[in-house]
């Protein structure tokens, strides 16, 4: 019974260690997600905001220095805007803020630098796509006039046909970097939209820059 268990141990642990490791597959996959600095730029420039990334993603072992990772994630992008109006009577001030759901699909070359066993640093770069799903729109103002101070409020779809709300359909490119150790790999990576997203005639496009942590299988 002692040497069966011990067979069967020994078993285990050759079988271990001759599995193929993430890194050395073909093909291998990812889970993970992350958090987003993201803004919109262009015509009207908004603040910073904060979103975030999570999905799951593949890479595809092309040669020992050079291979291909894609996937599919959410992402929620966008910003905020404020506004000040003056006239003799009235002082005005909107605030705009969005946020823009998005699934994605990267698809970037990536070169390979292998600095020891389980250990590989990437430098990516390529296009993407993304597709809108929801988000909100959500407007303030706030006016002063004379000794009184009126408020008002109201929100809406982030993606449209209407003027006031943005196109569903975005793409651009993406530049980063990540460093895989055994079967976790950390990266960050800043996305520019090279799409007009709006709807009127001002030009604007989203930009992001993400972190993102995940595990490897």
């Amino acid at each position: 019974m002692k040497k069966l268990l011990i067979i069967a141990v020994c078993a285990v642990f050759a079988l271990a260690a001759n599995a193929q490791r993430p890194l050395d597959k073909k093909v291998s996959f990812s889970v993970g997600g992350g958090l987003n600095i993201c803004g919109i730029a262009g015509d009207v420039d908004a603040n910073s905001g904060v979103g975030f990334n999570a999905g799951a993603g593949v890479d595809f072992n092309i040669a020992r220095n050079f291979g291909i990772n894609s996937g599919l994630y959410l992402t929620l992008k966008g910003g905020s805007k404020t506004y000040t109006r003056i006239n003799p009577q009235v002082v005005t001030a909107d605030e705009l803020s969005i946020s823009s759901y998005y699934f994605q699909i990267p698809v970037l070359a990536s070169g390979r630098i292998h600095l020891g066993n389980n250990v590989r640093w990437d430098i990516n770069a390529g296009p993407y796509i993304a597709v809108g799903v929801f988000g909100k729109m959500k407007a303030k103002v706030s006016a002063a006039v004379k000794d009184e101070i009126l408020y008002g409020e109201t929100s809406y779809d982030t993606f449209g046909s209407a003027n006031n709300q943005l196109k569903r359909f975005d793409w651009g490119i993406a530049v980063g970097t990540k460093f895989n150790f055994r079967r976790w790999c950390i990266g960050i990576q800043y996305e520019h939209g090279l799409y007009d997203i709006s709807n009127d005639n001002s030009k604007i496009r989203n930009w992001n820059v993400n972190t993102s942590a995940a595990f490897l299988f």
